[in-house]
Parts: C-alpha cells; structure tokens; sequence
C-alpha cells in the first residue's frame, strides 16, 4: 500500500522509490560488482523509504508537492563496512522543511554491510523519490464488491 487512511481520518502520504539499475549506478574498483550493490541496496530501500515518510509526515500539507534526488558516494571497506558517505548532489535545500533528510539518509547508508572483499569499492549513485497522495474515490467503502 503506497499510503494509509489514520485514525483520525486523515490520509497519511507514502513515499515511492524510482528503481535503482546497474545503469544508474557508477563504481570504481571491482572487488563489489554493480550487482551485489543492488542486492544489499534492494535490501535496504525499505529503511529509505521510512526515512522519507517519517520526515515528510511532520509536513504533510507539503507532501504532494514534495520529490526529491539524492545522489551519494559510498565508500565501501575490505571488510564489507561503508567507511565513508558523502552526498554528492541533493535537490532538498538546506533551508527546506524537508532538509533533515539529507543527514538522516546520509546516517542511514552509513551502517549498510557489504560482503568482504579484497579492496573494496567506491559506489555513486541516485535516490530519487516521490510522494503520492490518493484519490479519494481509494477509501470509499461504496466500491466494495457485491455477492451475486
């Protein structure tokens, strides 16, 4: 479900993720091929996106105008361990109210784990994201489906 109705009534925006593809994303060294990266990225996409929700929530009166890019650089350890993280480019101003989410993504890639390797890898690549709001038409209880 890409958004929920609250208790109190009000319809809560959920944030979506563009998919991430081998295309999209440049690595240098080759000990973490661009697979392997997508496959810990695909893993870990669910903690972005609760990053995104979270802080857009406190602003929810902005959330259908809200999207975003984030591009980092990951820096990934022999030991499997992101040893560094920077953001490369973002599309959230600093003086926006959606600004803490450049730290908090930036914290969160920060703990991923990666395989071992023999000299690691250095990644960059994309985060983009979108809210979407529903139709109203998607909580009416009228379009339920009748037994014949």
């Amino acid at each position: 479900m890409l958004f929920t109705k609250g208790g109190d009534g009000k319809v809560i925006p959920r944030c979506r993720i563009k998919p991430l593809s081998a295309k999209n994303v440049v690595v240098e060294g080759r000990d973490i091929d661009v697979q392997t990266f997508l496959k810990v990225y695909r893993q870990r996409v669910h903690g972005l996106r609760f990053i995104f929700d979270k802080n857009v929530r406190r602003r929810s009166d902005l959330a259908s105008e809200f999207e975003g890019r984030i591009v980092l650089t990951l820096k990934i350890a022999s030991s499997g361990e992101v040893e560094n993280v920077q953001i490369k480019l973002t599309t959230i101003a600093e003086n926006s109210p959606f600004s803490a989410i450049n730290e908090d993504v930036k914290e969160s890639v920060s703990h991923w784990k990666f395989p071992k390797t023999k000299n690691g890898a250095t990644f960059s690549f994309p985060i983009s994201f979108y809210m979407m709001l529903p139709q109203p038409s998607m909580f009416d209880d009228s379009s339920s489906i009748k037994n014949k």
